[in-house]
């Protein structure tokens, strides 16, 4: 959908099973011989923070764009028009707004720069590591910045300039946020993520959009993550239906590697829906997303 895009894909594949994840590694092998791409494998999963400053200080290009693995780009030729609109503002980021801080730090944030609201009613200061866009060397200088923090009372919030009064804490990329929001134009850009962004994503014609979560499925332990069981009619059964959906549909388009686990896999999807009440979210979200499916799953023998 947009390999020509860009001049490289550097992804690293974040813990797992080497013996499971081989033909992975045997695709990108034949891939890079094609351009471009270049995996690279952590046995010992690291923070999201730690992962995303490995990767940029692999990375020789100047213009970079983040995408998380549960990331869609649904038309040709939107990557590069993201490049391209940030050519008349020097170091000029484009990004989805977030929260992800404590609700301290968001008075403060909101106090020191303003409302931050995106054109697709996201909100925050923080910015979503995912579809964003910016100059490699000003995320070289924020990296130290990429992982969650915890911040003890006493000490200062950088780029917000804001003493703790006692301990606070910032998510994944939203301390690096703060300094790039000090420091650089910030322009924001839709991500459609949320779960009202998810169900405008066809009426708007999303260019892309960020499924979530999907990583959160392990064949060994499980769903992990803060899922609290009774969820049905919610906005949180809604998310976790939507993350559902997709690993289904993961399991349906995934090749013969997958055979022996996918039974598995399957089970541990029926019995996550039964227990959260949520069967009728995962249907509801049948009415939205097979339209936004906008690529060839068929990979086999692919070269370009």
């Amino acid at each position: 959908m947009w390999a020509d895009e860009v001049d490289h894909l550097l992804v690293l594949v974040n813990g797992g099973d080497p013996e499971l994840l081989q033909p992975l590694f045997d695709h990108a092998a034949d891939a890079k011989e094609h351009g471009g791409l270049t995996v690279w494998y952590e046995p010992n999963r690291v923070g999201h923070g730690e992962a995303l400053k490995f990767l940029l200080e692999q990375c020789s290009d100047e213009e970079v764009v983040l995408v998380e693995d549960d990331a869609y780009v649904r038309f040709p030729g939107r990557v590069n028009a993201a490049f391209t609109w940030r050519q008349p503002v020097p170091g000029v980021v484009l990004g989805s707004p977030r929260g992800g801080y404590s609700a301290e730090l968001g008075v403060a944030a909101t106090e020191r720069w303003g409302p931050s609201v995106g054109p697709d009613t996201s909100s925050g200061h923080g910015l979503w590591p995912c579809f964003l866009f910016a100059d490699r060397a000003d995320l070289l200088a924020v990296a130290h910045l990429f992982p969650a923090q915890t911040w003890r009372a006493g000490t200062t919030v950088p780029g917000l300039d804001y003493v703790c009064p006692s301990e606070m804490h910032t998510d994944t990329f939203s301390a690096a946020a703060f300094v790039l929001r000090d420091t650089r134009p910030v322009v924001p850009v839709p991500q459609y993520k949320e779960i009202e962004q998810k169900l405008r994503v066809v009426e708007n014609r999303a260019p892309w959009f960020h499924a979530g979560g999907l990583s959160n499925l392990d064949p060994v332990r499980g769903v992990v993550g803060n899922l609290n069981r009774g969820i049905a009619g919610t906005n949180d059964g809604l998310d976790w239906a939507s993350r559902v959906w997709w690993w289904r549909r993961c399991l349906d388009t995934a090749g013969p590697d997958l055979d022996d686990l996918k039974d598995g896999y399957r089970a541990t999807l029926d019995s996550l829906v039964a227990e959260a009440g949520i069967a009728s979210q995962v249907e509801e979200w049948d009415a939205v997303y097979p339209a936004c499916i906008t690529w060839d799953d068929n990979y086999e023998g692919r070269t370009e």
